[in-house]
């Protein structure tokens, strides 16, 4: 990243002044323009993986984790990815709106039916990529009543 700031004509300016909010502009500048260059279907697959490999560490918070995860996320969505299938809508929609089809509901009802199917599957993500010994209870309780049929 250094080197890539370096390159810019701005850089020695910036450098000079102790600019902070042009190094800041300078950065996000650097950041885009590697996205940008990058093939949109190869920087959504690396995205996608980087969110469902990151885990919770040794030594790391719950908080921090938290943190980590939404900005995972946040910039999984930034390049267009979603959280939900066909599937996924189906099931939410039959367990909202009994007896209709997802494509049959409102815009704003598939809003909500689609903000249901991310908050589950980013819940369940987060859990699996959990420490194991700070919510291993919380993972067996969530087992447990998806076996007895309570979801």
């Amino acid at each position: 990243m250094k080197d890539a700031l370096k390159e810019d004509a701005d850089w020695v300016d910036i450098l000079e002044k102790y600019d902070a909010i042009c190094l800041y502009k300078l950065i996000e500048k650097c950041v885009l323009r590697q996205t940008t260059n990058k093939y949109r279907y190869l920087m959504l697959q690396e995205e996608m993986r980087s969110m469902v490999t990151f885990k919770q560490e040794d030594g790391m918070s719950s908080n921090t984790f938290y943190e980590k995860f939404a900005n995972q996320v946040a910039i999984f969505e930034r390049v267009g990815g979603v959280f939900h299938t066909p599937e996924l809508l189906a099931a939410e929609t039959e367990e909202l709106h009994a007896g209709r089809d997802y494509d049959t509901l409102t815009a704003n009802e598939k809003f909500k039916v689609q903000a249901v199917v991310k908050e589950k599957y980013c819940a369940c993500l987060f859990l699996d990529r959990s420490d194991n010994k700070e919510h291993q209870q919380l993972k067996d309780s969530v087992k447990n009543a998806f076996a007895k049929g309570d979801q």
